[in-house]
């Protein structure tokens, strides 16, 4: 469960990073930029791992709460969950724990 959720924390974030590297055209396609990044093996006895996962759990949680009308496009919805992280404060915590994760 951890390191599931450590793994999907690292794909989900630097969503910022990705989003400037789109609107810049500095790359061709974004989604490949996940398979440029040093992202180290989940070592559970490293309290950076360990705190980037809780996190990662934590951010789950918020998203669970959000109501996402079946209705709305993907993109709302996916709007929807970014904004319901900001506001809670997790997703400032994930960038700020990736930045010492990974050396960029």
């Amino acid at each position: 469960m951890i390191l599931t959720s450590f793994q999907h924390s690292l794909t989900s974030l630097r969503f910022s990073d990705v989003e400037g590297l789109r609107s810049s055209h500095a790359l061709m396609s974004h989604n490949n930029l996940i398979w440029t990044l040093p992202i180290p093996e989940y070592d559970g006895t490293d309290p950076l791992h360990r705190d980037l996962a809780a996190a990662a759990h934590h951010a789950a949680e918020v998203a669970a709460t959000v109501a996402l009308p079946s209705t709305d496009h993907f993109t709302t919805k996916r709007r929807l969950i970014r904004n319901a992280l900001l506001a809670d404060g997790i997703a400032l915590e994930i960038e700020r724990l990736v930045e010492a994760l990974l050396p960029l």
